[in-house]
């Protein structure tokens, strides 16, 4: 199924560059020690991207993906952002103090301009920076690495040890887990690599000098970690680089990893791999551990919240359980894909700590809820701290459902959507490369339909391929929503409505993306089970306050290509679970229900009479 994708932005070079310089010599001012430390974050999500667009820029440059090799950089000089990083995390406590501290951030170009071992005349004058999916989906934070490699320089007994990371995510990681380990004196030499092929399959070749620098460590037996995020359905990354070091002699007992997560390898990893991994060692520190557990989280919050709280974890569908007491209520979930969420009883009050992502990730989130919100379509932020938006609680408020839906003032549901939309639609415009264009749309719903119902009826489909352009030339981008479900809309006790989940969406692990306000137009239309004459009070009440309305030929379009991603989405969410896990069912039956719908859409003319 086509339902993944990634977001991309074109920057200038030198911006980005005059950047990292400004935000590092910031960091030499003196400042609160959690301010310093967000602002750290803030430079190892850009150092992160900084890195991916250089290598990219070399892939394309080199044409290492067409040789069929892959990129080696060596680091000779020590990881100053890392050592940073490391110092900072001692001062808040994150991780324990240690004796003698050996380095500190030297200069801010130090951390950047060498660490590409390039002459910035003569880098690229723009990248292509794509999202780096841990830091601004999965929350995977750079001070569960910098645990984890403290846990291993103390088991090995500060043997000093050979660092790696996989690019993208890999690299900046690395770069935290080389500075804890300089700083314990526990650092043989490190650098990243960035493997190539299919997904599940990636493979490593290096050639020539790059084989050079692995040389001395792998016949001296050091410990070597490999560093990355995940693994995900595969692990292929991991297995790739363990795979060459063996190759060249590593022992296996040599190899450690440095995951995000302790489970297993997922459904498609090979079985040499799923063996290997089983039987090595994994230095993971959790971000429970790292954070609940200590009351970090808590504390950094405390002057949002009115004091130190208690912590309730209610991500991963288990805001269902404190919202919808009937199980039966309860909607299908994607839990590899939910935001991490907490709720906070602190001051009297309750609020709800959502992850919106590191760095400019979630800082960028901010102003569009803020607008939202002073609009009257979302509950206020009140603020955000180390990647987590803040807002209020809403217990009394309730999430429709479908039981819900024909009790509920139906016009009232109908105008607050348009206003919502056409607000949306007004204020906040996208760029093309925000989301999936037309054609990839309609690649995705030929591929969908046929892996789910059949060759015969995605072959109806081709008849769009003719009016592609038409659509594309018709396509007004915008911020869309993109989760118009039921339970995404709350049901307050005077009978108003409020939107919640406004601010992620537009830019989430998936191929979507921002797209025409058609996509929420009919995502509205098809969730909401709205009648006809429902489906015409829409989108004249959109038309009224937007100024546009979608074509009829956009509607039919963005209906069928809908309907053909919902079905790749539950699918693929309840593939990655096993038939085993208890969403299991709730994902079965989404899956069958899109898909029965997809079937019956499949013959919708261009001109969409609603």
């Amino acid at each position: 199924m086509l339902v993944y994708g990634e977001r991309t932005r074109e920057v200038d070079t030198s911006e980005l560059l005059g950047s990292l310089i400004e935000r590092g010599f910031k960091l030499k001012a003196k400042q609160p020690p959690l301010r310093h430390h967000l602002d750290l974050v803030r430079m190892l999500v850009d150092y992160g991207e900084l890195l991916q667009g250089l290598a990219d820029a070399a892939d394309a440059e080199k044409g290492y993906a067409q040789r069929g090799q892959s990129q080696f950089h060596q680091f000779g000089f020590l990881p100053n952002l890392g050592s940073a990083f490391h110092h900072s995390c001692v001062s808040l406590g994150i991780v324990p103090p240690i004796k003698q501290p050996l380095n500190r951030l030297s200069t801010p170009m130090n951390a950047f301009l060498v660490a590409t071992s390039l002459d910035s005349t003569k880098l690229p004058p723009r990248l292509t920076i794509k999202t780096l999916e841990g830091f601004a989906y999965y929350s995977v934070y750079p001070e569960m690495y910098a645990q984890a490699a403290v846990n291993m320089a103390r088991e090995q007994r500060r043997r000093q040890a050979g660092v790696v990371g996989i690019l993208s995510m890999g690299a900046v990681l690395a770069e935290v887990v080389a500075g804890s380990l300089h700083e314990l004196r526990a650092l043989r030499a490190w650098g990243y690599v960035r493997p190539h092929g299919h997904p599940f399959a990636r493979r490593l070749e290096l050639v020539g000098e790059q084989v050079s620098w692995f040389k001395e460590p792998i016949k001296e037996q050091r410990p070597f970690a490999i560093v990355d995020e995940g693994p995900g359905l595969s692990g292929s990354s991991f297995g790739a680089m363990a795979d060459w070091l063996e190759g060249q002699g590593l022992a296996r007992e040599r190899i450690v990893f440095f995951p995000s997560h302790d489970n297993p390898l997922g459904l498609q990893a090979s079985a040499a791999h799923r063996q290997r991994w089983a039987a090595a060692r994994k230095y993971v520190a959790s971000f429970e551990s790292v954070f609940i557990e200590t009351g970090k989280l808590a504390e950094w919050v405390s002057d949002l919240t009115g004091g130190v709280g208690e912590l309730e974890d209610v991500g991963y569908g288990r805001w269902r359980a404190k919202l919808l007491p009937n199980v039966q209520d309860w909607p299908p979930i994607n839990i590899q894909q939910e935001r991490r969420k907490y709720l906070c009883r602190a001051g009297g009050r309750h609020w709800l700590l959502k992850f919106a992502g590191l760095g400019h990730y979630s800082e960028d989130k901010l102003p569009l809820a803020r607008n939202l919100a002073a609009a009257g379509f979302i509950v206020p932020p009140i603020g955000l701290r180390h990647g987590f938006i803040v807002s209020e609680w809403l217990a009394e408020a309730k999430p429709l459902t479908n039981a819900m839906l024909p009790q509920v003032d139906r016009a009232l549901l109908v105008d607050f959507i348009a206003a919502y939309l056409a607000h949306r639609a007004n204020h906040f415009p996208a760029p093309a490369e925000a989301g999936a264009t037309v054609q990839q749309l309609f690649e995705m719903m030929r591929y969908n339909t046929a892996q789910s119902i059949g060759e015969q009826y995605a072959a109806r489909l081709d008849r769009w391929q003719a009016q592609l352009g038409e659509l594309a030339a018709a396509e007004r981008r915008v911020l869309t929503d993109n989760k118009m479900q039921p339970w995404e809309w709350l049901l307050l006790p005077d009978g108003r409505l409020l939107k919640a989940d406004a601010l992620d969406h537009h830019a989430a692990h998936d191929l979507i993306g921002a797209q025409d306000v058609a996509w929420d137009l009919v995502g509205a239309i098809t969730e909401l089970n709205l009648s006809r004459d429902e489906a015409q009070r829409l989108l004249a009440a959109f038309a009224a306050k937007a100024g546009y309305r979608p074509t009829s030929q956009q509607l039919a379009f963005y209906t069928l290509a809908y309907s053909a991603f919902q079905v790749g989405h539950y699918t693929l969410a309840a593939t990655a679970l096993g038939s085993e896990h208890g969403e299991a069912a709730r994902l079965h039956e989404a899956t069958s229900a899109w898909a029965a719908r997809l079937g019956q859409l499949i013959d919708l003319p261009p001109q969409y009479d609603l």
